[in-house]
């Protein structure tokens, strides 16, 4: 007897979900096990917290009007699908949809710069990254 093998396109970590889907009808299908395991653990979703970015088949962006359509609500609340170059943070990793990672690189040298008693870089241009470099240490005088 061979047993069958279920596979839930979701990643986890504590309080940090993200649910993936290939379409927006299996997306609504996640969203709905994802709602009823929130309420059969007795836990509720923060909408104000909770972000959807994605794109069609066609590589446009999802629209909100498709979302709606598909009925992926929390609590009486639509989610409003963020433009694909904004800022998605899983475990505190940036990462934006289309690929860029500059938010991240921003990220990651504020927090070096931290370690290091330095202000950070205001952006991310030629001259800031040049400082940063002459300015850069090892791990082991970070720590």
């Amino acid at each position: 007897m061979v047993a069958s093998e279920e596979h839930l396109p979701s990643l986890g970590f504590a309080d940090d979900t993200n649910v993936l889907a290939n379409t927006l009808a299996n997306l609504c299908i996640l969203h709905e096990w994802v709602l009823y395991f929130m309420r059969f653990s007795l836990m509720q979703l923060n909408h104000s917290k909770c972000e959807l970015v994605g794109r069609g088949a066609d590589g446009a962006p999802v629209t909100e009007a498709a979302v709606a359509a598909a009925g992926i609500a929390i609590d009486g609340h639509s989610l409003i699908p963020l433009a694909q170059s904004t800022p998605i943070r899983y475990l505190g990793v940036h990462c934006c949809f289309d690929g860029d990672w500059s938010a991240q690189h921003r990220k990651l040298l504020a927090t070096l710069q931290l370690f290091r008693g330095a202000k950070p870089p205001t952006s991310t241009t030629s001259e800031a990254q040049a400082t940063f470099k002459d300015r850069r240490c090892s791990m082991d005088q970070i720590v």
